[in-house]
């Protein structure tokens, strides 16, 4: 959970009259400690004008806490709840009896960040805030209710990521329901985000049961806030109660609804409103010119467009859109105007669905077709958007142009969607590019009936009907039985579904015959499905399990995804069309050899193990790689073999793994991203050389010296640096003159070094973000690191304090020189 940089002034500013109020009470109590109650609040009057702050306060607040008056007790507490913030940024960023104080922030009231102000809803904000961090210590289900397109979401996740919610909170956690949620993937997603630390393989595999008594204990006596977002009716709070432990400590339990009567009785709701035509305007506004100004030619039809969207901010986001990729003529905005009267006042329309339908209606022709593709993604659920875009590939969507890939196209036609504010970012990779995106509700809604108005997709149940030409069919859920007209009927099956052209979703005891979908191109099975599929010779995308036995026979396959263990077979590498090929695990077949095998078009390798000098030969037959994953998992070998031992001593470090030499992949001349994962000692990477064009570069447990980072260094096209889990070895590391020249991201978690020496700033003189993540023995950050001229960010996770303070001097230092870019976030 990434919490909000936040000065330490503004905090305790806002707790200030807080704990003045508090201390009024203590006055009637406690007539023996005057003299310290009046240096008490003399420290808070001090806070409160925002002139100093003095160390001495949290040990007065200390001091009262543990007096052994037992009616101060529980108004100690109340000052120290009130108090949570100042005292979280004295704890972590060791202010100590600071001389002076810097100036107070503009945002210090609320440090919301301006791209997630929800315009019009700052007091609802405010007032839930309260809601969580205060009132009662009784556990208390809060509910924001409004109907759809009203931002409960946003506005759900600006609380959950508040600095206030943070630091309160022992535990947060964030979960989907939606209409048609299913028990165990809910508590799956609970758990995975309140315990990043816990395999997510692990989870997937644990039974509902179990799941839910994890989830208790891990809250067990702990303050928790548990989000549960689009939530349809009350049986979901039925079927997850069990699993929130009531310690009367505080805890929240926060739910987005469009239905007032989902939540359970004794709860708060909070009515969300619609937005007043000023509050249209403004958001419009800020939407359309941001920090500008209106032209005064469009006030007018602006104020008219904005009253036109009926308070709904969904509405007047998907508006912005159309308007901000128009000129600034009155007469664009008028046309854009009329066409909203037309709809929104037309007898008996839905004026929100209306006003969706015009945004879809003003997209060029070539994202048509991309837009409505959304609605084969499960519903509230985040879309890779690499899979999108291949998805869009393979069906024809992207038109090819010159000196241009089709997957940069493909990104083009995505970022001219989200333009036009049909579609949300919520994930960045650590290049800049968009990971995870969504859309909302309501237009997903319109995807579905734009598409089966259209014959572009279709969604199916139990009760779907044989007809139609439709090209793309989705089924959301498991179905046993056709309609009985045509339940006895296979050749009726068989001549309504020829036309089919991709099928998503369950296939398990579908009458839904795969194998009868003669052009089907793509195949994206859910459960598990074991037919011959040797038929579908049409097939370009196949996301499956388990790999069926004649893959082979599908010549014009392209991107394969197989959910459990690959044996990449010879034949399999001489598929001629296939690109794209990851697995759980991907282990070369013993008929492979280097020596025997043709040239393959391999661009993409996931997930493949290299255990031996034959394995890594096998790579110099794909050299049109572009990424690739691999794993070293001989280690799980030998800890299979130790656990078959019928001693006591099962100990793998009792046994030596045999020497070998490290895998040289320099022959890679076009892999661009290289992910590796092994368990060997440093000292068999003596030669190790990395591809030459590496632009992104992950290693973890490889357990290489400090001294082979000049390898990396001068790589010169890296512009991502990832080093995970005793990825180097050794208590040094220090930077050469001329490394690290075009690298923008670095991230270093669970490394042993102590001590990190860079002589000047020149060493990464393109570095955008550094992460330092769980990097337990090192003492500081350089300071040299803060004079990088494109650094804007710093996050510090779970670091010594030492670290912690170091970026935080950092960020002063160059805020003392007028460089107001850089954030440091601690974590």
């Amino acid at each position: 959970m990434i919490r909000t940089n936040i000065t330490l002034e503004a905090a305790v500013v806002d707790s200030s009259s807080m704990i003045i109020s508090l201390l009024r009470d203590l006055e009637e109590l406690m007539n023996r400690e005057d003299d310290l109650i009046a240096h008490v609040k003399g420290q808070i009057k001090i806070l409160h004008q925002g002139l100093m702050l003095s160390h001495s306060f949290l040990k007065d607040i200390k001091v009262l806490q543990l007096a052994e008056i037992e009616e101060l007790k529980e108004v100690v507490m109340r000052i120290r709840d009130a108090a949570f913030e100042a005292e979280y940024l004295i704890n972590s960023f060791l202010v100590r009896d600071a001389p002076h104080c810097a100036q107070l922030s503009l945002q210090a009231k609320r440090n919301f960040d301006v791209e997630d102000i929800v315009v019009g809803f700052e007091d609802n904000t405010i007032d839930i805030l309260d809601k969580l961090v205060g009132g009662t210590q009784q556990l208390k289900i809060i509910s924001i209710f409004g109907m759809p397109g009203l931002g409960k979401t946003t506005l759900a996740k600006i609380l959950y990521n508040h600095p206030s919610v943070n630091h309160y909170f022992d535990k947060c956690s964030w979960c989907i329901i939606s209409q048609a949620y299913q028990i165990k993937s809910v508590l799956t997603d609970i758990l995975t985000s309140s315990e990043s630390e816990l395999d997510r393989a692990i989870i997937l595999n644990m039974e509902e049961e179990s799941l839910a008594e994890r989830i208790y204990k891990s809250l067990k006596g702990r303050r928790y806030l548990i989000v549960m977002d689009d939530i349809w009716n009350s049986d979901v709070w039925n079927d997850l109660s069990r699993c929130f432990p009531n310690d009367g400590n505080g805890s929240r339990i926060l739910f987005t609804s469009r239905n007032k009567d989902a939540a359970p009785p004794n709860s708060t709701i909070h009515e969300l409103p619609t937005l007043s035509n000023g509050q249209c305007w403004e958001l419009l506004q800020k939407k359309v010119f941001g920090n500008e100004s209106c032209p005064p030619q469009l006030l007018d039809i602006g104020n008219q467009i904005a009253t036109s969207c009926c308070g709904l901010p969904l509405a007047v986001v998907v508006v912005a859109g159309i308007l901000s990729t128009m000129g600034r003529e009155k007469s664009a905005w008028e046309n854009v105007g009329g066409s909203l009267a037309s709809y929104i006042f037309a007898e008996g329309n839905n004026s929100t669905m209306q006003i969706l339908e015009l945004s879809y209606k003003h997209l060029l022709n070539h994202l048509k077709p991309c837009f409505l593709y959304f609605g084969v993604f499960s519903e509230d659920k985040e879309i890779p958007v690499r899979k999108l875009l291949r998805l869009w590939i393979v069906e024809g969507l992207i038109c090819k142009e010159e000196r241009k890939s089709v997957e940069s196209v493909a990104e083009e036609y995505l970022m001219g969607l989200i333009g036009k504010s049909l579609v949300i970012i919520t994930r960045r990779r650590s290049d800049g590019g968009v990971k995870n995106c969504v859309i909302h509700d309501l237009l997903r809604d319109l995807c579905l009936r734009r598409a089966e108005e259209e014959n572009f997709l279709k969604l199916v149940d139990n009760n779907y009907l044989m007809y139609g030409k439709c090209h793309r069919l989705y089924a959301p859920l498991p179905f046993v039985s056709l309609n009985p007209i045509f339940k006895a009927s296979h050749l009726l099956l068989e001549r309504y579904v020829r036309h089919v052209r991709s099928f998503f979703g369950y296939t398990l005891d579908s009458p839904l015959d795969v194998l009868n979908m003669e052009l089907l191109r793509v195949l994206d099975c859910w459960q598990r499905y074991c037919a011959d599929l040797q038929t579908l010779v049409h097939l370009r995308y196949l996301a499956i399990c388990p790999m069926p036995v004649s893959i082979t026979s599908l010549v014009n396959l392209e991107f394969l995804i197989v959910h459990g263990k690959v044996s990449i077979s010879s034949s399999l590498l001489k598929m001629p069309k296939l690109r794209y090929l990851q697995a759980r695990e991907a282990i070369f077949d013993k008929d492979c050899n280097s020596t025997q095998m043709v040239i393959n078009n391999l661009e993409y390798l996931s997930n493949v193990c290299i255990s031996n000098l034959k394995d890594a030969e096998m790579l110099k037959c794909t050299p049109h790689l572009r990424k690739l994953k691999c794993r070293d998992r001989s280690m799980y070998s030998y800890k299979s073999h130790l656990r078959k031992l019928k001693c006591r001593d099962r100990s793998m470090y009792s046994y030596k793994l045999p020497p070998r030499r490290c895998p040289d992949l320099h022959f890679l001349t076009q892999l661009e991203s290289l992910t590796m994962d092994s368990h060997y000692s440093f000292s068999m990477y003596s030669n190790f050389k990395f591809p030459p064009n590496i632009k992104k570069l992950t290693l973890s447990k490889l357990s290489l010296p400090w001294e082979m980072m000049s390898s990396i260094g001068t790589l010169q096209n890296l512009k991502v640096l990832k080093l995970g889990f005793h990825a180097f070895r050794g208590e040094v590391w220090e930077t050469r003159d001329g490394e690290f020249q075009q690298l923008r991201f670095l991230k270093l978690k669970r490394l042993s070094f102590v001590q990190w020496n860079v002589s000047t700033w020149e060493h990464f003189p393109k570095l955008y973000q550094l992460v330092l993540h769980r990097c337990d023995k090192l003492k500081e950050i350089p300071c040299e690191i803060g004079e990088i001229p494109t650094l804007q960010m710093i996050e510090v996770k779970s670091c010594k304090k030492s670290v912690a303070e170091s970026a935080v001097q950092i960020e002063q230092e160059q805020r003392d020189m007028g460089n107001e870019d850089l954030r440091v976030v601690i974590l």
